[in-house]
């Protein structure tokens, strides 16, 4: 993106937020919208947070959770560990929801 632009006085880093405070965010997320996760998605969600805490991130993998159910088996609540990698999760689902020509062409 930076290529796109002449200058680099345009773009401001985003730093990680770090495990504990994404952790942080995404529980005040479920608790705003009334869910609760169990303990093995929450060592889900932990470990997810560990290995990237960007806000970006941090955002997608919140939404996604919400979305969890407590009696969904481990094959269901996965999370990718990339921003690249969840965002195309979550067009993969709006594609089966909205079709593949509306969705196909913004895949990362």
């Amino acid at each position: 993106m930076r290529r796109c632009f002449c200058s680099g006085a345009n773009f401001v880093g985003i730093t990680a937020l770090g495990a504990a405070l994404s952790m942080s965010v995404v529980s005040e997320r479920l608790a705003a919208v009334g869910r609760t996760l169990t303990t093995g998605q929450l060592s889900l969600v932990d470990r997810a947070l560990a290995h990237c805490s960007l806000p970006l991130y941090v955002r997608l993998v919140s939404e996604e959770v919400c979305r969890w159910s407590s009696y969904q088996p481990p094959s269901e609540t996965v999370l990718q560990q990339t921003v690249d990698d969840i965002i195309n999760t979550l067009f993969d689902r709006l594609e089966l929801y909205h079709g593949k020509v509306t969705i196909g062409r913004v895949k990362v």
